[in-house]
């Protein structure tokens, strides 16, 4: 019951992040308008970009090596802090320096000093994947789970405070974003360092370890990323900033159902890194084929009820982003197979197959996207994602079957024993809520 008790606090923990992101994005595109929300959706997107870019898989090698190897953690810690604020700056420098062309090109009507604001923010936010890794991989989830609350929660504060208290425009609304995640990642950072052991040692051959196992890893979540948001900065290349604004409201609710998968891997992969290798294939099967069941139902009560509420909510001015949101609904489901089963390979040491995969989903979608967005704006960008989202989700399926063996009726199918798991699951969340209940019987 402690995998299902990570779970259910990550999952509830998305759902309070869901309705936060969900308010934020709603008093933004009131206020500001589809063309300066455009601007906006750029501004945020940026900083978990760079951030992908210049993890390296620390992050993962975290988890991966405190999980399976034990590898002491105070030395992890060190190297993660020294590591982050090499390479955030480095990275910064580097973007700094090009910034003209990328200025012109994907991050089109973005003025220079909010680029350079994201940029001095780098190295903490680096800091902060590589932190909470630890807590993942000590499967601290309810710590986790809090100090994860506390980013969407500060941003919406802040940008209420921006918008609504001192009535600024998008200058405002861009520093409320960066100042709510300097709070968040601030406090989340002092509360970790209280929580871990903390030694200044650098551990050199710990580094070559880590970078070892985690450039695979980097490589398997960057082209991942990428696959998920560069189609925003390709609609950034050939549509206008508003375009970017309905865009970005179709993924953002189309991925709400995502926030399943991602509560479930998130627990799955230090699970099946402390697990013994014949365990492995049987939880992973196990857990996919309930993940891809619940889904499979949220996309489809999240597609239907987006179409009703998004002119509601974000105003009339935002109805285009309903075509996109439909297209977006069956990839969204299929690229739950990838996030339930790569983090099979990872617990493996085998992330070379989820790298060769996601690296011919990132191709075909970028090759659609070029096809289509010219053609049918948006919708041609949200049909790319949704093609590429199926592929690379059919090809994972296909991969974790081969080596695992398994029957695809285990993989994919219900089995009696799967029901009890939710009568299970219904007596124990029954039995926290009403915790008198089963004395009194």
């Amino acid at each position: 019951m402690v995998f299902f008790r990570n779970v259910l606090g990550t999952f509830i923990t998305d759902g309070f992040i869901v309705v936060l992101n969900m308010l934020l994005g709603v008093l933004t595109a009131r206020i500001l308008g589809p063309e300066r929300r455009g601007v906006l959706t750029l501004v945020m997107t940026l900083p978990l970009t760079l951030a992908y870019f210049a993890d390296l898989g620390i992050s993962q090698a975290n988890v991966y090596f405190l999980g399976r190897n034990k590898r002491p953690e105070s030395s992890i810690v060190t190297n993660s802090l020294i590591i982050a604020l090499v390479v955030g700056t480095v990275v910064g420098i580097i973007v700094w320096s090009v910034r003209d062309v990328v200025l012109n090109t994907l991050l089109d009507d973005m003025p220079s000093h909010y680029l350079l604001a994201i940029l001095l923010f780098l190295p903490l936010l680096i800091l902060y994947t590589y932190w909470m890794a630890i807590l993942r991989a000590r499967q601290k989830f309810g710590i986790f789970n809090i100090l994860r609350l506390l980013m969407p929660l500060a941003l919406l504060i802040c940008t209420a405070l921006a918008l609504l208290v001192f009535q600024g425009g998008i200058g405002w609304a861009v520093m409320a974003y960066l100042l709510g995640n300097v709070l968040a990642v601030g406090i989340s950072l002092f509360v970790v360092g209280r929580l871990v052991q903390f030694k200044f040692a650098f551990n050199w051959p710990m580094v070559r370890e880590s970078l070892t196992y985690g450039l695979k890893s980097y490589l398997q979540h960057l082209i991942s990323h990428l696959t998920y948001r560069l189609d925003i900065y390709l609609v950034a290349l050939f549509l206008p900033p508003s375009e970017i604004a309905f865009y970005g409201i179709a993924t953002s609710v189309a991925e709400m159902s995502w926030y399943i998968p991602n509560a479930v891997g998130m627990v799955l992969f230090p699970k099946l890194s402390n697990e013994m290798n014949d365990r492995i294939h049987s939880l992973t099967a196990e857990t996919c084929r309930h993940t891809l069941a619940i889904t499979f139902l949220t996309a489809i009560a999240i597609t239907t009820v987006g179409v009703i509420v998004i002119p509601l909510a974000y105003g009339a001015d935002y109805r285009p982003a309903i075509a996109p949101l439909i297209a977006l609904g069956p990839g969204v489901v299929a690229m739950s197979l990838y996030k339930i089963l790569t983090r099979n390979f990872s617990s493996r040491d085998r992330q070379q197959i989820s790298i060769f995969i996601a690296g011919l989903g990132l191709a075909l979608n970028v090759t659609l996207d070029a096809i289509l967005i010219p053609r049918l704006g948006v919708t041609g960008a949200a049909l790319a994602s949704s093609c590429a989202y199926c592929a690379v989700g059919a090809a994972m399926l296909w991969a974790f079957q081969r080596e695992s063996q398994l029957p695809w009726r285990e993989i994919l199918r219900f089995g009696r024993g799967d029901w009890s798991r939710y009568r299970d699951a219904g007596a124990y969340a029954q039995s926290r809520l009403h915790p008198g209940a089963r004395r009194n019987e």
